[in-house]
């Protein structure tokens, strides 16, 4: 006997649960009788779509729990807990599984007063959720009204020994069975409601041999907590068993500890949230960084054109044989290729992305190419600031000196440095690249330049200089290099 199933998959792109038709073989009634003496039966609580998802593969029964009311809402007992609750609880649970049969919990005060009551409200529990039985707690009193669920076609788990529903009356939650009478008295209930037709029974906080007699005297299969592990099967609320709160009943054995798990994460978001000024300028500092590094990017692609029109491609008055001004456009189509190749790494670099050439490019050719445009930008700009540093040395030491014609040259310093010095402490992943930016900053935010940070600027320059000038040796030294010679001309 199989039943059809709707199964729930989550929409990845909003996480949330939409409803998938596929039959399946749900595991049913009979089936979970016929497991007495068997393969234990696994069982859990399940109060929500998602929990219903993770369990379903691993469970034979997901039990709708009026627990819930605990679990969920908070309340001090279940004896609080509507029809409403298990209804709404219920029906998720199902929509949420495929394979384990749902049971649902008959809530206090539904089912106590008359079989008549009870067939009224565990029929509406089977309509609104799709379950595949219920619940309900209690032994001799309740076995004529199980029997008469059982006899008009609803499967009814029962529950006997420690019964939470009658909590008032027991005072407590402690363990059941420890006198000889109420021994006996548990062993009879279990024994009337399996002769009256429950297919399965849960056994809960009673001690282990009155817990072995039930299972070894009723023909349905039993379902332990807090009882035996003799039992048919063993159930536990999922919460309990994942560790989410600090206080668990004794039996309970908890594999994992997701209370911490959830602080740790929850911590972390809150951290996260409240340091947003920092996040945000955290991200605006490498938007600033990336708009320096384009704009130096569009100053060197403009001045690479302009080079290359201007000096290698002959004009159209220069006579020269069509051979010749085909070559020269190929040379400097060639050269604003590399040109262009240098930009796309240094942004690359920018975002910190790997910026391996023949991975972007797809051809040998790149690596040589960006390879040898790194080497001739690195030592033209190692010759512009060593020049800037020796003429800052020679210069007046004045306190402070208005910018003129005298110090002009620290503004030229400072254009080139926009155009090519930043994108190549970047491009060479300088380890002071950011010292280094401050100190020329320092020399642009004034009308006048002091000697402290004319300075700091000459000392933090000499120090890239001399990395620049590693750089061009390193690079120099590599496979597709080794044999061709710096062309100094062209780097200029």
């Amino acid at each position: 006997m199989s039943t059809t199933s709707t199964t729930l998959t989550l929409d990845t792109s909003t996480s949330r649960a939409n409803p998938t038709p596929a039959p399946m073989k749900r595991l049913t009634v009979p089936r979970i009788r016929q497991r007495k003496g068997g393969e234990p039966l696994v069982m859990l609580t399940a109060y929500t779509v998602r929990m219903a998802q993770i369990l379903d593969p691993h469970c034979d029964l997901l039990l709708v729990g009026d627990s819930l009311g605990q679990v969920i809402y908070g309340l001090p007992h279940t004896v609080a807990v509507t029809m409403e609750m298990m209804a709404a609880h219920g029906a998720a649970v199902v929509r949420g599984s495929y394979h384990a049969a749902v049971i649902v919990d008959m809530p206090f005060g539904s089912y106590e007063g008359s079989p008549e009551q009870a067939f009224a409200n565990a029929s509406r529990l089977l309509k609104e959720t799709g379950a595949a039985g219920v619940k309900v707690e209690g032994g001799k009193v309740l076995a004529p009204t199980v029997e008469f669920l059982t006899s008009r076609g609803i499967p009814v788990m029962a529950h006997v020994g420690l019964t939470p529903q009658a909590v008032n009356i027991l005072g407590g939650y402690g363990v059941r069975g420890k006198s000889e009478v109420e021994a006996r008295s548990i062993v009879e209930d279990a024994i009337a409601m399996s002769d009256a037709g429950a297919f399965a029974m849960v056994i809960e906080g009673v001690l282990e041999p009155i817990a072995i007699e039930i299972t070894q005297k009723v023909a349905c299969p039993t379902i332990g907590i807090g009882a035996s592990a003799q039992c048919d099967g063993q159930v536990l609320v999922t919460e309990d068993m994942l560790g989410l709160f600090e206080r668990t009943p004794k039996f309970v054995k908890r594999y994992a500890g997701m209370s911490s798990f959830v602080d740790a994460a929850v911590q972390q978001y809150a951290n996260d949230v409240r340091n947003r000024y920092e996040l945000v300028a955290r991200d605006c500092e490498r938007l600033l960084r990336l708009r320096a590094v384009l704009l130096s990017a569009g100053e060197s692609l403009r001045a690479e054109a302009r080079r290359l029109t201007e000096v290698r491609v002959p004009g159209c008055d220069a006579m020269a044989p069509p051979n010749e001004v085909t070559a020269a456009i190929e040379t400097a189509c060639g050269k604003l290729r590399d040109a262009l190749q240098g930009v796309v790494l240094q942004v690359t670099r920018t975002l910190r992305g790997a910026a391996d050439p023949e991975r972007i490019f797809g051809d040998r050719g790149a690596r040589r190419a960006a390879s040898e445009r790194l080497r001739h930008t690195a030592w033209m700009f190692t010759v512009v600031t060593r020049a800037f540093v020796t003429r800052a040395r020679a210069a007046s030491t004045d306190d402070r000196w208005s910018v003129g014609p005298e110090l002009a040259f620290v503004s030229d310093y400072l254009g080139y440095f926009r155009h090519i010095g930043l994108t190549l402490s970047i491009e060479t992943e300088y380890a002071n690249a950011e010292r280094l930016t401050q100190a020329i900053a320092g020399l642009s935010e004034c009308d006048w330049i002091d000697a402290p940070r004319l300075e700091a600027a000459v000392t933090e320059s000499e120090a890239f200089a001399a990395h620049l000038h590693e750089v061009v040796e390193r690079t120099g030294r590599r496979e597709d290099l080794r044999a061709v010679p710096l062309d100094k001309a062209a780097a200029g």
